[in-house]
């Protein structure tokens, strides 16, 4: 498919959202089967909010293309990510498909790990499933994804690919900072060989930082810029946007829309220096992720946006107050108001559903942390010293266990021999110095089965184990208790570095209010 138009790209990226999509063999066959299917259930609809009827103008179009008539897809992969690898009929290049998240607000949360996470678990499962094609089929020529299929194929080629693979990705987020800095090698040695295309309007490829500097952005028309379509692979099949062979037309390759250009960089927290305060990106993300999903989901899911706060409380718990006192956060919620998209509620979602599962109060300040802290601290010697104290009496009672187990067998073997020199009148000294260490062994046993009894020091190690585990459990909540006030420290300290950087935002926010009065999505 490194030959193939942007039609053609986008019609692949779009079947995958449809159901039945991973089937393998000849592609002809599958889209003819998803026709007839389609065709006779109206009701059927595709994700990523494609309805029956763009599913059946993806699929009359694929129909009508031969290159792609020629594919056949021999492996792929459904469970948490789909994707598959295709082999040309002539010239066996072996190609691969990866299918965005498709809108899910449960999605979204997932993708919001990619801002944070070093790779993240869907990440590194692609990773193993290009890996795997990569040696079975002699090297991958060409890797396409929409969305977060978009960003699971640049991290293929960045980790795996070798000098022939291409890849193009499509409205597309980003990366964290951390993988960044962790596969600086690859993005070097790779980055050319990506390109990325998004709508001008698209506000998923703002997330993160781009690997690439290869970027086209596309000019849509106002009905498709809506925040509700212009995520959706299918809007850039517009006619209007396609020249004759296939190829977006020049005259519709224009600069990102400003105002979604802003949002990203409000989003971007680590561009202003924000990310020194971690728990606040991740709170920001979070919200982000419910944003996202109502853009792209169920538009009446409130109550589950509901829960999806309640799910996230620790990553938000006393931080939402500064969230929100981020200038610029609320510029942005005012802007999309304008849009006409209810954003705005799904803000106010956020927050009073936040308020509902958490008691915020006044923000600690450091002298207060501090002196929390050293009580933690002294709470902790306390856990160690009785943890030390239960692992000698246990180990202790372990031995004493062992050894009383172990007199009981030399006793059971020797008592006969204790009993019959206890019992002899004659020749008792010959005997017992023919006998001693084994008449010895024998008292010494007796002695300590007298004193101990099996079942009581089992019953003892049963006891100090259960009190073990629930001093371990302790411990790790005094732990948590520990790092969550550690966190809190650093917050305060970054907080206080980035006053200037936050009103840094503040003073562009205002620069970016004048210029977006009057602009469009």
């Amino acid at each position: 498919m490194a030959d193939f138009t942007n039609k053609e790209d986008i019609l692949m990226n779009s079947f995958m959202y449809i159901g039945g999509s991973d089937r393998k063999g000849s592609l002809r066959e599958t889209v003819e089967q998803l026709i007839e299917k389609y065709e006779n259930d109206s009701k059927l609809h595709g994700g990523a909010k494609m309805d029956n009827k763009e599913c059946l103008e993806v699929l009359y179009a694929m129909r009508n293309d031969e290159k792609l008539m020629k594919l056949k897809a021999v492996d792929s992969i459904k469970t948490d990510i789909q994707a598959v690898c295709y082999v040309n009929s002539e010239d066996k290049e072996a190609n691969i498909v990866v299918r965005g998240s498709g809108g899910d607000n449960e999605a979204w949360q997932e993708n919001t790990n990619l801002a944070y996470e070093y790779e993240t678990r869907l990440q590194k499962e692609f990773g193993n499933v290009y890996k795997k094609w990569n040696e079975e089929y002699g090297g991958i020529d060409y890797v396409t994804g929409h969305s977060l299929g978009g960003n699971l194929a640049q991290f293929g080629v960045i980790k795996y690919g070798d000098d022939k693979v291409k890849c193009t990705a499509y409205d597309s987020p980003g990366f964290s900072q951390a993988f960044i800095e962790g596969h600086a090698d690859g993005i070097v040695n790779r980055k050319d060989q990506i390109k990325m295309i998004a709508a001008s309007t698209d506000y998923v490829n703002v997330l993160n930082k781009q690997i690439t500097d290869n970027t086209e952005y596309i000019d849509i028309d106002d009905e498709l810029c809506h925040p509700q379509n212009s995520h959706k692979s299918t809007k850039l099949l517009d006619s209007a946007l396609i020249n004759e062979n296939g190829d977006f037309k020049e005259n519709k390759k224009c600069k990102q829309n400003l105002l979604v250009k802003y949002f990203g960089k409000i989003i971007n927290l680590s561009e202003r220096g924000l990310s020194e305060v971690p728990s606040i990106q991740k709170a920001v993300n979070n919200g982000v992720g419910i944003i996202l999903g109502y853009c792209l989901g169920d538009e009446n899911k409130w109550e589950y946006t509901k829960s999806l706060v309640n799910k996230g409380k620790e990553a938000i718990e006393n931080k939402l107050k500064i969230v929100e006192k981020v200038p610029g956060v609320n510029f942005l919620f005012k802007e999309l108001k304008k849009i006409g998209h209810g954003l705005d509620k799904v803000k106010d979602t956020v927050i009073d559903g936040a308020k509902d599962f958490l008691h915020i109060g006044k923000n600690k300040n450091e002298l207060e942390l501090k002196q929390e802290l050293n009580n933690i601290n002294k709470k902790y010697e306390e856990q160690e010293r009785k943890i030390a104290e239960l692992n000698s009496n246990l180990n202790m009672n372990i031995n004493k266990y062992y050894k009383t187990k172990e007199a009981k067998t030399n006793w059971e073997e020797n008592c006969d021999l204790l009993n019959k020199y206890e019992g002899m009148k004659l020749f008792r000294g010959s005997f017992y110095n023919k006998h001693k260490d084994l008449i010895d062994l024998a008292k010494n046993s007796k002695d300590i089965l007298e004193k101990n009894s099996l079942n009581e020091i089992s019953k003892k190690i049963k006891e100090l184990k259960i009190e073990q585990n629930k001093c371990k459990e302790e411990m790790n909540g005094i732990v948590n208790e520990k790092n969550t006030v550690v966190e809190q420290l650093k917050d305060c300290k970054a907080i206080e570095n980035n006053q200037n950087k936050s009103n840094e935002i503040a003073f562009d926010m205002n620069i970016v209010g004048a210029t977006s009065q009057g602009m469009s999505m």
